[in-house]
């Protein structure tokens, strides 16, 4: 059964609440935006290829006390908007999507945001499990990025790729990347030792794929390390486990560490 949001009197309710709150931007804009939204809402059968939930902290230069500006879609005139405002689009998002019986089809996730993980939330627990491939996380300078409730969810255990943009290393723990399968990290970076410990648990869990940390350092490796030059001419190490073996290459021009993994004949 399709669930016919326009039927929904709380719908109508929220979208008068839209138009009603922008009073700076074009009434017929914010309705268009509105409406858009409610297609993807109301219709269990659509599949979305990429959903980009975009934050505007560059625009909210003189709003600095990490208050969650999340919206869902960029619009001609969002700067003038009051960050009430802004809170209450992420609010009623949020009641939308949980409103709807079923979870929302979609294939790529991009959230910008520079508040908590609870905007994460807002979105991420109501997209389809299995069907969502890829999940980027974009932390724009966030002194709050903890993001423990959301590296358990089952969009993100069982996505072929999770990426995590501009997160300091002391708001994401290496144990967070446990039960990912497949890991890009733009900012946060991790010694040897702390590598070599998320490695023992992919070999105890037979799920691990790929791994990529970049702006390491040259001397990544330690230096009693058994680490040899690869055909590319990469400086690598393989780390072997009981069911397979993991590759560790040094990518001095990219300055990344990749983990990869390998068929391996014992």
């Amino acid at each position: 059964m399709v669930y016919n949001l326009l039927s929904n009197p709380l719908y109508s309710i929220f979208r008068e609440l839209f138009l009603a709150l922008f009073t700076k931007i074009d009434e017929r804009i914010i309705e268009e935006t509105v409406e858009k939204f409610g297609v993807i809402l109301r219709n269990k059968h659509i599949r979305i290829k990429t959903m980009i939930v975009s934050s505007l902290c560059s625009i909210f230069k003189h709003y600095r006390n990490n208050y969650p500006i999340t919206v869902f879609c960029k619009v001609p005139g969002m700067e003038e908007m009051a960050r009430e405002q802004v809170h209450l689009v992420l609010s009623l998002t949020k009641i939308m999507l949980a409103s709807i019986r079923h979870q929302i089809h979609v294939k790529n996730f991009y959230i910008s945001y520079c508040g908590n993980q609870e905007e994460v939330l807002c979105f991420l627990p109501f997209l389809r499990p299995g069907f969502l491939k890829t999940i980027t996380l974009d932390n724009r300078k966030s002194e709050n990025a903890y993001l423990d409730q959301v590296v358990i969810l089952p969009q993100v255990i069982q996505a072929e790729q999770v990426c995590f943009d501009e997160f300091e290393k002391d708001r994401i723990p290496i144990e967070s990347f446990w039960n990912i399968p497949n890991v890009r990290i733009t900012k946060a970076t991790y010694n040897f030792h702390e590598m070599n410990q998320l490695i023992q648990h992919y070999f105890k869990h037979d799920y691990f794929e790929y791994f990529a940390m970049a702006r390491v350092d040259d001397d990544w490796f330690p230096k009693d390390s058994n680490t040899f030059i690869d055909d590319e001419n990469r400086k690598s190490m393989i780390v072997k486990g009981p069911k397979f073996a993991i590759k560790i290459v040094h990518k001095l021009e990219k300055r990344a560490i990749v983990l990869n993994r390998i068929l391996f004949t014992y």
